[in-house]
C-alpha cells in the first residue's frame, strides 16, 4: 500500500505545475457539484428526489447527474481558478 500511495505522489509530482492547478481546481469543483447534487436529491427539489428514488433502477440517472453535475461544475472551477491566476505586466 505504501509503495502505490508512493508512486502515486511522484506520478503527481512529476506533472507540470499548470496540469496539477487545473487538476486540483477541477477537482475541488467536482466535489462542490457532487455535494449540491446530494443537498439537491436530500432536500427533494421539484419531487426530483423522490422520482429517482421510485425509479426501478435508481443508479442510472444518478450517475448521469454525477456525471453532468461533475462536467459543469469541475470545468466552471478550474476555468474560474485560470481567470484568476496572477499574470506578469509587460511595460513594453
Amino acid at each position: 500500500m505504501k509503495l502505490l500511495l508512493k508512486r502515486a505522489s511522484a506520478g503527481w509530482n512529476d506533472l507540470p505545475q499548470l496540469i496539477r492547478f487545473l487538476g486540483l481546481n477541477a477537482g475541488i469543483g467536482i466535489l462542490a457539484g457532487w455535494l449540491l447534487l446530494v443537498l439537491i436529491l436530500a432536500t427533494n427539489v421539484n419531487g426530483v428526489g423522490t422520482l429517482i428514488a421510485t425509479s426501478e433502477t435508481p443508479l442510472v440517472p444518478i450517475g448521469m447527474l454525477m456525471a453532468g453535475f461533475a462536467i459543469t461544475f469541475g470545468s466552471a472551477a478550474a476555468g474560474a481558478a485560470v481567470m484568476m491566476m496572477a499574470h506578469d505586466k509587460d511595460d513594453g
